[in-house]
């Protein structure tokens, strides 16, 4: 739906953005003619996700008014590693990704979603209260780490981790051989 629909939008891959904007091994912002970025995580079969990046579609033309500014969509469903790198919780959620300086400006749901050219041009998005440097994407041990560190640190999601762990045990456990896990998996039987 989201090809055919909005052909303005680009699907941007966890490779694609380790290729094109941060490279995974440093972490540094990779400046290609100053190249901005719009990401929006989404959900493809989210309503309000869809409406959003319809919206975007439409403003396409005003938007490249502002200079050289790809437009593109995370469906989190396939990428939780760069889902987990922005920490995103709700869908859909936009960043602005600024070309010159590498920062990463979340977009604020209480403005008003026409005025989102204005937001760029202006550069207003530099008071985002939410901003920081593009992260790298996580790797899937680093992913695992992170979700061992909410279970253990929020225990609001014990339940899923129970599950993901028995996941791994059951269809994965190759996976426990790779030293970062191993490791989790030797403190937690230690526990």
């Amino acid at each position: 739906m989201y090809d055919v629909r909005l052909p303005n939008l680009i699907e941007l891959s966890g490779e694609m953005y380790d290729l094109y904007m941060v490279n995974q091994d440093t972490g540094d912002f990779i400046v290609k003619n100053k190249t901005s970025y719009i990401m929006i995580f989404c959900r493809k079969e989210d309503r309000k996700s869809f409406m959003f990046a319809e919206h975007l579609n439409n403003i396409t033309d005003s938007i490249k008014e502002l200079g050289d500014i790809k437009m593109t969509y995370v469906d989190e469903q396939l990428d939780p590693e760069l889902q987990a790198a922005f920490d995103t919780r709700m869908q859909p959620h936009v960043f602005f990704i600024d070309g010159e300086d590498g920062m990463a400006y979340s977009w604020d749901y209480f403005l008003d979603p026409t005025n989102f050219t204005s937001w760029i041009k202006d550069k207003t998005y530099k008071e985002s209260p939410l901003k920081f440097k593009a992260p790298k994407r996580l790797r899937h041990a680093e992913l695992m780490m992170f979700h061992r560190y909410m279970r253990t640190k929020f225990n609001y999601i014990i339940y899923v981790g129970q599950h993901i762990d028995r996941f791994i045990f059951d269809y994965m456990p190759f996976l426990l051989e790779i030293p970062p896990l191993n490791k989790v998996y030797l403190d937690k039987n230690e526990d």
